[in-house]
């Protein structure tokens, strides 16, 4: 009997414990612990990522102009050489000869017009005379020009300032005006080459910005810009091709790799910006958890815009100054009491409730 009547007090000792919490007698939720962020404005790019080719800004085999042997090559297979820069010399007695002879001719005839100028200045000669022997000196200058001109040919020089590549000949060969001797490039800034669809094609145009990224630094993205875009689009691919310049001062880029190539083609200077981690979806539906009154969790509903590297931009149902959780968002229900900062650890609430 008293072994009961001890048990029923135990009972209703337990039962009176657990009724302790709110006023109502029920327990309070415990509150939800996360991380917020503040909505403010920020700026933020839309970019659309393509892929396309570099090529050197310019891009030269160098043959020569005339028949001939190569008597000497001055340049290595490589280097660096400046506009003008003498590479190979052909054989050239020929050429220096009939140049010698050119001079020669030129010379006899501005004697003898010289001498009939002052003949007929005298009268001594006719004017027909003194126009003949005129032309007779126009000539020769001709020739010793046309002379210097072929003489001048047996140099091959760079046309412009760039890298050679490997040489094709060697001294000794007879060479003709199809023959290449070698390559040059210009690679200063190199050229990308690429396309894009036309529903970007509005949004991309001279002037715009670009990064580069090839396989040899694929972390790494190379600035540049685009400077020109062409006036159609495709009739067949449906895109509009560009081409972009590329500073290359290091010459960490070389002519022929593959690029993937990215533009910007919307930019929202003053846009509302939370990290994408803020975004819940329910369906179709994209939600955010808003810190509210009493910091009270809100769900509401938002239309998102633009997305750059782990930021979205919100359109709809958020306003400067906002509150939004950021971390914790699948603990979160409607009403639920929001704090920030790290839960109590096991131990501790242990303690507390010894």
């Amino acid at each position: 009997m008293i072994r009961s009547m001890l048990a029923a007090v135990a009972v209703a000792a337990l039962l009176g414990g657990c009724s302790k919490g709110g006023a109502d007698g029920t327990s309070a939720p415990a509150p939800v612990f996360v991380e917020t962020t503040v909505v403010n404005p920020a700026p933020i790019r839309d970019f659309a990522e393509l892929v396309g080719q570099l090529e050197a800004e310019e891009s030269v085999e160098i043959r020569p102009e005339m028949e001939g042997v190569v008597a000497e090559i001055l340049f290595e297979e490589g280097a660096v050489v400046e506009a003008g820069a003498l590479l190979v010399r052909l054989r050239d007695d020929e050429r220096r000869a009939e140049f010698a002879a050119a001079e020669a001719r030129e010379r006899l005839a501005a004697d003898t017009h010289r001498r009939f100028r002052q003949l007929a200045e005298e009268q001594v000669t006719s004017a027909w005379e003194l126009e003949r022997v005129t032309r007779e000196l126009d000539v020769a200058h001709a020739e010793v020009e046309r002379a210097r001109v072929v003489l001048d040919r047996t140099r091959i020089r760079a046309p412009f300032s760039g890298r050679l590549g490997a040489r094709k000949v060697s001294p000794g060969a007879r060479v003709t005006d199809a023959a290449a001797l070698v390559e040059l490039h210009a690679t200063e800034r190199l050229r990308v080459v690429f396309s894009v669809p036309e529903r970007y094609a509005p949004a991309v145009r001279v002037a715009v910005p670009l990064e580069v990224a090839v396989a040899a630094y694929p972390n790494e993205w190379f600035p540049g810009e685009i400077y020109f875009a062409a006036p159609v689009v495709d009739p067949v691919s449906r895109q509009r091709l560009l081409k972009g310049w590329v500073p290359n001062p290091q010459g960490r880029l070389w002519p022929g790799q593959f690029a993937r190539v990215r533009t910007e083609i919307a930019r929202h200077e003053r846009a509302l910006v939370v990290p994408d981690s803020a975004l819940v979806y329910d369906g179709s539906e994209a939600f955010v958890w808003r810190v509210g009154a009493e910091r009270r969790a809100e769900r509401v509903a938002v239309e998102t815009g633009l997305r750059q590297e782990g930021r979205i931009e919100i359109r709809k149902g958020v306003t400067a100054g906002d509150e939004v959780v950021v971390a914790g968002t699948n603990k979160i229900f409607p009403g639920a009491t929001l704090t920030t900062g790290a839960p109590p650890s096991a131990s501790g609430q242990a303690a507390k409730a010894s």
